[in-house]
């Protein structure tokens, strides 16, 4: 095709009425993106119902990492898939407490057959028992027949806790997590065995809340390894306070239990599409205690209903075969999905972007939560994010309600990036997939409280058709949706650019002296910079979806407006009348202040090596390091992982520090240079100085 005539058919092209985001009586994305038919199919199919089903179905089983229970929850699983006509795969991969995958290392399998807690003295009493409450055992523990004295402490999980206590051979009382409380108590003390509850930090107006625990110990403590109880805080509450009243109090605990080299699993289905050189990824974590029915049962049955849903559509005519496959995947917590990303790696580049759904579906009242989107990290900019706001924002505006279920209206957050999930591993820069996370906060959380009763399949549907929306308008997209979500992720870009450079001005106006407001102007400066380097990453990133010509060509025309705009903002900010009013003339601010390292160790280039694909692991440093690399650098986890996405090998630390703290606010440099040094040290990242 000659040059100017395909210039005029792109021109009618971008002309065209259906580029315009109209808004029909559903959105943006729902009855536009969708066609109303095929919207209609879904909701008719979808049943928050059936979903509820599932998630009492899954909840039944203890279904822990490597453990028997969760391969009989994956048979549950695969069952259902094979009635709709979907075949499932199990995958396995060893876990021994020894093998790593990058920088992690699945728990060993562990069976239990009998867990009890006996309180002996001042009187008898039974405190916990496997059979009745399977949470109520620390994962993990081992056989043991022991009567002993317990001894109480704080936390229990720094040596601190223990200053001026001989706990050895008896069972430590604390309120820190079971398995950092028996690695202090047990393994460097040598106590008998805990017992731990919630403290009153943690859902103070729940007393009865009982916790679930694991030891989750490493080969090389298995010799010593004895056992954890969780209680909850009421009788926690009772033991400490005969205790504080110089009463004895004796405790008996029976334990038939035992680790064993295992595989942690993960079990996937993919519903094909016709070119096969890109797929959608949802994917769920199946493990977890029993119930564990928000967590994470819900977001298991929710990737259940999905799959079968679209899979009957697609058979009965109702939904066209997709362009590109949708695989879905339950997986074992953070521990098989590692493992999954190893041996799947070269095929990850297939993978346009994916979801991750952990804890959805909850009843709005009984849990008093929200629907959240957890957006990608500014490291991984993606349309996604833009298309899930829609989305979210299109059901919010519909009928959306089951049967059996309530009439709550639905509550929604789009929330910044942060990690704790399997999207977690997914955005890592060595991974390479946008994957947004759907999740709701539950206060039932890890307690044996959280139970299929709080599930509500209203909320189920919603998210279902959330869920639906969003597979539908990614593994069917064309050059014709590809366009508009390039308008979507723009127009969105620009609202951001503008409110940050609002945010920035009402900082200045209110700020209480010259330096904070030299300072503010500084870091305000960097973040639209910043800002609008990653929303012209967003609308580019449109192009892996589809890369023709015409989405090349929309995609950089509107790039270059989110560049001006940010430019534009940028100059405002030097505008003498705006400089003025805002009481920022340069002669009369101070330099803003700066760390003094960057003189030093601004310019140093940090590259990650080969070995360091995926979130480091907790607890990795100190493993590899020892115990001064306990402390960390004091960042936070969502912080350290960003810095790690950031070095590429070709920014500088200013660079990184300028990304970071554009994202998260003020980030110490000095503490992010030790978290470079300390990763360098255990050969993670190589630095160019």
């Amino acid at each position: 095709m000659r040059f100017r005539t395909w210039l005029v058919a792109w021109s009618l092209w971008l002309a065209s009425p259906w580029l315009v985001l109209a808004q029909t009586p559903f959105g943006r994305v729902a009855g536009t993106l969708v066609p109303p038919d095929q919207l209609e199919a879904l909701m008719e199919e979808l049943s928050g119902t059936r979903a509820k089903q599932f998630v009492q179905d899954i909840s039944r089983y203890d279904r822990i990492q490597a453990s028997e229970g969760w391969v009989q929850a994956a048979e549950y699983v695969m069952s259902r898939l094979s009635e709709a006509g979907l075949e499932g795969q199990l995958e396995g991969y060893p876990s021994d407490g020894a093998r790593r995958y990058f920088t992690w290392t699945p728990p060993m399998g562990w069976r239990i057959r009998r867990g009890e807690l006996w309180l002996l003295e001042p009187e008898r009493q039974k405190l916990a028992d496997w059979k009745e409450l399977p949470s109520s055992i620390a994962k993990g523990s081992q056989s043991a027949d022991v009567v002993a004295e317990v001894v109480a402490v704080q936390r229990g999980t720094q040596p601190s806790d223990y200053e001026g206590l001989d706990v050895r051979g008896k069972v430590v009382l604390a309120d820190g997590y079971a398995g950092d409380v028996h690695r202090e108590a047990v393994l460097r003390r040598g106590a008998a065995g805990v017992i731990t509850y919630l403290s009153r930090q943690d859902r103070m107006e729940f007393p009865d809340f009982i916790p679930y625990q694991g030891l989750w110990i490493r080969k090389e403590e298995q010799p010593k390894t004895t056992f954890g109880f969780t209680i909850s805080r009421r009788t926690a509450e009772q033991l400490l306070s005969w205790l504080d009243q110089g009463r004895r109090v004796v405790v008996r605990a029976i334990v038939d239990g035992e680790d064993y080299p295992s595989q942690v699993r993960t079990l996937a289905c993919v519903i094909p599409g016709k070119s096969g050189k890109q797929e959608i990824l949802f994917i769920a974590h199946l493990d977890h205690y029993q119930p564990g029915a928000i967590d994470n049962a819900s977001g298991s049955a929710a990737l259940l209903e999905l799959a079968c849903s679209l899979k009957r559509l697609i058979d009965e005519g109702r939904l066209p075969p997709p362009e590109r496959s949708i695989r879905f995947i339950w997986t074992s917590e953070w521990y098989g999905t590692v493992p999954w990303i190893q041996l799947h790696f070269r095929e990850l580049p297939k993978i346009v972007a994916g979801f991750n759904l952990d804890m959805v579906g909850g009843d709005l009242e009984k849990t008093r939560s929200f629907f959240v989107v957890v957006q990608t990290p500014w490291s991984r900019p993606s349309f996604v994010n833009d298309l899930c706001s829609a989305v979210v924002e299109d059901v919010a505006r519909m009928d959306v309600w089951s049967p059996n279920g309530s009439r709550t209206p639905f509550s929604f957050r789009i929330g910044p990036y942060s990690g704790g999930s399997d999207h977690w591993m997914f955005n890592d820069a060595a991974v390479g997939v946008p994957m947004p996370m759907f999740i709701q906060p539950d206060f039932h959380h890890h307690t044996v409280q959280d139970v299929p009763d709080n599930v509500d399949p209203t909320q189920m549907e919603r998210v279902l058709l959330i869920s639906a929306l969003c597979a539908r308008t990614l593994a069917w997209a064309d050059e014709r949706v590809a366009v508009q979500l390039s308008h979507l992720t723009a127009a969105g870009a620009h609202g951001r650019l503008a409110e940050a450079a609002s945010e920035l001005a009402m900082q200045l106006v209110n700020a209480p002296d010259p330096q904070w407001k030299a300072n503010a102007l500084e870091a305000g400066r960097n973040r639209l910079s910043e800002l609008g380097r990653k929303e012209m990453a967003a609308v580019l990133s449109v192009r892996s979806l589809e890369g023709g010509p015409v989405v090349q060509g929309v995609t950089q025309s509107l790039a270059r407006e989110i560049q001006s705009q940010t430019l534009a903002l940028l100059r405002r900010f030097d505008s003498p009348n705006l400089r003025a009013f805002l009481g920022v003339e340069p002669k009369g601010l101070p330099t803003p202040q700066l760390p003094s390292g960057l003189e030093r160790t601004g310019k140093w280039v940090p590259r990650r090596t080969p070995d360091f694909v995926g979130p480091l692991a907790p607890g990795y440093l100190q493993e590899v390091l020892g115990p001064e690399a306990a402390a960390g650098s004091g960042l936070g986890e969502a912080v350290e992982f960003e810095i790690a996405n950031f070095m590429d090998g070709k920014r500088t630390l200013r660079e990184i520090w300028n990304a970071v703290r554009a994202e998260f606010g003020d980030v110490d440099y000095d503490k992010m240079v030790g978290f470079v040094q300390l990763v360098e040290r255990a050969r993670l990242v190589e630095i160019a100085r």
